[in-house]
């Protein structure tokens, strides 16, 4: 398998989203924030996640707008948070990064079976601030 990326304004596809759902383009999501600087070598959670695919990218848009529904709806929470500490959570801030997609392609080496067949993997950066009550 061959491997491609691609990186994508996680901005962008956040307005996106928005904008899909009658919000205007200057709409903003309080408690996330985009800094390029998150990256998958310097994060606190990371969203991963695949779908395979036979080139069709509305498959891959779905993923990623799953993936983003996840911190628009504040849902992206450490399991390392002990129950007290989820009792206490107040309100969640999270510092995206860009996100990375990585497609696996066959090759004409492949057996025939693999040909139609795309793997693509979303990873997705996240910074995340707990704010709790005192």
């Amino acid at each position: 398998m061959k491997k491609t990326s691609t990186t994508i304004n996680t901005q962008e596809r956040i307005t996106k989203i928005l904008v899909d759902n009658g919000y205007p383009e200057d709409a903003k999501i309080a408690h996330i924030d985009y800094d390029p600087s998150v990256t998958l070598d310097n994060y606190d959670e990371r969203i991963v996640d695949s779908v395979e695919h036979n080139g069709d990218y509305i498959l891959v848009a779905n993923k990623i707008d799953k993936a983003l529904n996840k911190l628009i709806n504040a849902k992206l929470v450490s399991k390392g948070l002990t129950e007290e500490e989820r009792a206490d959570l107040k309100d969640i801030k999270y510092t995206v990064g860009d996100i990375t997609l990585v497609n696996e392609l066959p090759e004409a080496s492949d057996p025939y079976w693999k040909h139609n067949k795309i793997t693509a993997t979303i990873y997705l950066p996240v910074k995340v601030e707990y704010i709790f009550n005192t």
